[in-house]
């Protein structure tokens, strides 16, 4: 048996068991509906010591200072007025309740319990930095007591109209959904009784609660699609039960895929939850190939599927490789998304080709040629031809864009996740606002090092216009005893190593300073921790989020360019054997019009230094997977001869298919997380010029 047999056969085969296979497949079906009732959503996902030093230094970190990513709160006056005692009184009352009664809330850090060394009648006491009266309440609005205090601009703003509260949650209290119900049942409930006040969130809990929201709101993306696909379909087949079947052949897809990351204990995240609409989209083009086969050869309804078979298994092998490469990232978020994606389109390949068949009437006709709409304008868009000056054009620009691809850089930043009127961003630029910063890191030290080397480090570091400012325990005593009596002096230490302060700088081993950041974008991070590194020597050392930003910049840049030296050399073998045994010779061109739309896309990314975002980073290695699915169905379009056979049997349904295909790309815009918005422009940006290679240009090549 020739190899293109094998699927043919199998596809023979299989359809002659098609009652077994029907009920088989709506059991399974069943089982992995009723499975995505128990999926779970994590909207992140922690960093891989094993690939980041960082995330083991911070992990370490956390546990050494007792230190919790958790929720910070930071509360204010609607009206931006000063808080008074009334006002504070009904915070206090407010988190004391949480603590006692909240069962997922380890511990909240409230800065109105905080105490100072304080003079009275000529001794020194630790005395409450607020001194509440919540019996006797003073409704005259005033600045915030801790204008007075080192905690200037971090637990108040720097006028002291208001106050930032840090909630730590239990280890089982850090899932999406629980956090979810925290922020419903009581953030929201609060802001309801008490309308005057304003509550902005931030810290890690709070990109959780925020991409839990919007994977609840930009589910309705799936819904527009398969509603667009089934009107499109019906279209283009002239059958409504055409767009059902297919409609309902990619709602399986996804309950099956669903059901198995649920059996399989896989978390959604924010990425893997436009798993189904990226497997839509690949799909979407061995759907209309196969209608567009069926319209011009009506009498081989049946013949169509085993037709299609050889050529739609290729093009989702390439798909399969360039969502495969993802596997080599460093982010588990990005492996498990590839991985899935890439299961996704076997799934897709497999219903349609073996299991859609199974529902259909026994012609398996798909298609009413007298009712099927057609798009003249598409044929005659497809007879256009090239300038003769830009052939040359672009064959120098797919050999300059190599350069470019090197160019390539990844910036990352909390602020632009979300829209400029989002509360995730709306909260980080309240921060910056109100108190000069973005973000903080913290610079360790050992307990035991010499209070003057320590000094002499932080006295240099604060010099950098980077930071804006550097909190210390040992600073905070000095300006203290400054303030005070000499005969009262020697108390303060003492004091203030039983206070909440103290915990906050000192761990078992370690003491810690707080360095509060200007900016937290990648590039400009690069040369600060550069900066702190050789000041610091072997003495002190960043520990943070940032340091995590700048570890896995370098590292995703690593494995991206390995992805797509790998990606390309796949799916290039692939093409080219194809070309080899199905065609009488060797054709390049075939080969570079297939990859001239990825590489030329890739590479003014890199020349016009646009920065891609940790998610778009996977963009080009999806891209190149994508690469050559119309050149493949070209190759086997050819019937063995020439090229320009196949190109003109499919030219016009490749158009078709790809201009529908970049629509839905577009539609990407409508969801809240801006790093897909990107994602879906980019893509179709690449697609567009894709298609101009995989059309125009082999075909004025031809």
């Amino acid at each position: 048996m020739k190899p293109s047999h094998i699927l043919p056969t199998f596809f023979d085969k299989i359809y002659s068991y098609k009652n077994f296979v029907r009920i088989s497949f709506l059991f399974f079906l069943s089982f992995c509906f009723y499975q995505t009732k128990f999926l779970e959503f994590k909207g992140q996902k922690d960093l891989d010591p094993s690939f980041f030093k960082s995330v083991q230094t911070l992990k370490e970190f956390e546990k050494e200072f007792m230190v919790d990513p958790g929720l910070a709160l930071i509360l204010s006056k609607k009206n931006e007025t000063f808080l008074s005692d009334k006002d504070y009184c009904l915070f206090r009352d407010w988190f004391d309740t949480l603590a006692s009664e909240h069962p997922l809330i380890q511990n909240i850090l409230n800065p109105l319990d905080l105490h100072r060394p304080m003079v009275f009648r000529n001794k020194l006491r630790n005395g409450p930095i607020f001194g509440l009266d919540c019996g006797f309440q003073n409704k005259n609005p005033r600045p915030s007591p801790l204008l007075k205090t080192p905690w200037k601009g971090v637990l108040t703003d720097l006028k002291g109209k208001d106050i930032l509260v840090f909630i730590n949650f239990k280890k089982e209290g850090l899932s999406s959904k629980k956090v979810m119900d925290f922020f419903e049942k009581e953030i929201l409930s609060f802001k309801k009784k008490n309308p005057d006040y304003q509550i902005h969130l931030t810290g890690k809990s709070s990109g959780d609660l925020y991409i839990s929201q919007a994977y609840k709101n930009d589910g309705k993306i799936n819904y527009i699609i398969l509603l667009i696909l089934l009107f499109t379909v019906r279209y283009f087949s002239g059958k409504w039960s055409t767009g059902f079947y297919m409609v309902s052949s990619l709602v399986a897809v996804g309950g099956v895929l669903f059901g198995l990351m649920s059996f399989f204990k896989v978390p959604l995240t924010m990425l893997s939850s436009s798993i189904f609409l990226l497997v839509c989209l690949s799909g979407i083009q061995d759907y209309f190939f196969l209608l567009h086969f069926q319209t011009q050869n009506p009498e081989l309804k049946k013949e169509s599927f085993k037709k299609l078979i050889n050529p739609c298994f290729f093009t989702s092998l390439t798909t399969l490789i360039g969502y495969g490469a993802l596997i080599f990232s460093p982010l588990e978020i990005i492996r498990e998304f590839g991985l899935w994606c890439g299961i996704g389109v076997l799934l897709e390949w497999i219903v349609l080709f073996f299991i859609l068949p199974s529902f259909l009437k026994g012609s398996l006709d798909l298609v009413d040629s007298e009712k099927a709409g057609r798009l003249k304008w598409v044929q005659k868009f497809s007879e256009k031809e090239l300038p003769h000056f830009l052939k040359r054009s672009f064959f120098i620009l797919f050999l300059l864009s190599f350069f470019g691809i090197t160019k390539i850089t990844i910036d990352e930043s909390p602020s632009k996740n979300f829209g400029k009127d989002h509360p995730s961003t709306k909260a980080i630029d309240y921060l910056k606002k109100s108190r000069g910063w973005s973000g903080q890191l913290s610079l360790i030290f050992d307990k035991n090092i010499n209070p003057k080397e320590e000094a002499i480090i932080l006295k240099k570091l604060n010099k950098h216009k980077g930071i804006i400012a550097i909190l210390n325990f040992n600073d905070n005593v000095t300006d203290l005893e400054n303030s005070l009596p000499p005969d009262l002096k020697n108390q303060v230490r003492t004091i203030l190593e039983k206070s909440i302060e103290y915990n906050f700088f000192h761990g078992n081993n370690k003491v810690r300073s707080y360095v509060l950041l200007k900016k937290m974008e990648l590039k400009w991070l690069k040369e600060l921790l550069n900066f702190i590194r050789s000041t610091c020597k072997d003495l002190c050392r960043p520990v943070g989020t940032p340091v995590l930003y700048e570890e896995f910049t370098f590292k995703v840049l690593d494995h991206l360019f390995r992805g797509i030296i790998i990606v390309i050399l796949l799916v290039n073998l692939i093409i080219s054997g194809l070309i080899y045994f199905i065609l009488p010779s060797f054709k390049p061109k075939i080969l570079y019009s297939a990859f001239w739309g990825p590489i030329v896309m890739i590479g003014l990314l890199g020349y016009f230094q646009i920065p891609l975002s940790l998610t778009n980073s996977m963009l080009i290695i999806v891209l190149i997977g994508l690469t050559g699915d119309n050149a493949i169905h070209y190759i086997f379009s050819s019937q063995g001869s020439s090229i320009k056979l196949g190109l003109k049997e499919k030219g016009k349904a490749s158009l078709e298919i790809s201009l529908f295909v970049i629509f839905c790309c577009l539609l990407f815009v409508f969801v809240s997380f801006v790093p897909m918005k990107f994602f879906g422009l980019y893509l179709a940006f690449g697609l567009s010029l894709s298609l101009l290679g995989d059309f125009w240009i082999l075909k004025e090549s031809s």
